[in-house]
């Protein structure tokens, strides 16, 4: 048997369906892309409450995503790397409660390689809370914390510390130099979002030519948005 893909190497566990619910417990699932502990009761359908733990050791990046495009439909540019970290389910399926803290190592976002990413989230749907840090290297990170509620509303943050443009995988051909900072806050429909995005790029370059600091602002409202730059 498969998981997504991946094979299934080894099944081990206890379970017990009673009362509209699977409970489980120690249950391991062992495949060639890593190991899933789970334990608790899961709903079998949407009077029962759920309250059940997901534990992943070292679990290939490619299986989690793949279970995500299974249930979303969400494609995404990430790939390589584990996943450790625990997912934890409670209540009755229309209304569950759920929180995830997980990090995933020696991923990659296209080309470029991350040395790790950690991922916070807790939901109470329709509402949500979140945090990811990405982590290139010891210097550069990339920082997003937010709230929202279903497709309604958003209110995201976006922190950088200066990334190194010299050292981003595809650039070096291109001779671009300097560093780059941002800071971000988009609120209001996922579709339609407002707010501000500043970037700010120091000693920048391109190749022969230098162009020393450049700044640029966007302004946005209702997803109509303005840009507005200064070179210095």
């Amino acid at each position: 048997p498969t998981i997504v893909g991946t094979r299934m190497a080894r099944l081990n566990g206890d379970f017990m369906i009673a009362a509209g619910t699977l409970r489980t417990q120690a249950t391991a699932v062992e495949t060639t892309g890593g190991q899933i502990g789970l334990d608790g009761v899961i709903a079998l359908d949407t009077e029962r409450s759920n309250d059940w733990r997901l534990a992943l050791h070292d679990l290939d990046t490619d299986v989690v995503l793949g279970a995500v495009r299974g249930f979303t439909d969400v494609q995404t540019p990430v790939s390589g790397g584990t996943v450790n970290g625990t997912f934890a389910c409670r209540g009755p399926w229309p209304r569950t409660q759920t929180q995830a803290a997980l990090t995933a190592t020696a991923l990659r976002i296209g080309a470029e390689p991350l040395d790790h990413v950690d991922i916070e989230a807790t939901t109470a749907l329709p509402q949500w809370t979140g945090k990811l840090t990405a982590v290139r290297t010891a210097n550069e990170t990339v920082s997003v914390t937010g709230t929202g509620e279903g497709k309604t509303r958003i209110d995201l943050r976006l922190e950088t510390t200066p990334l190194n443009l010299a050292t981003l995988r595809g650039v070096g051909r291109r001779r671009i130099l300097g560093t780059v900072t941002a800071h971000g806050h988009l609120l209001g429909k996922p579709l339609q979002p407002g707010g501000t995005v500043e970037i700010d790029a120091r000693n920048l370059g391109l190749g022969s030519h230098r162009l020393g600091a450049v700044g640029l602002r966007a302004e946005g409202s209702d997803g109509n948005w303005t840009v507005n730059g200064a070179a210095f």
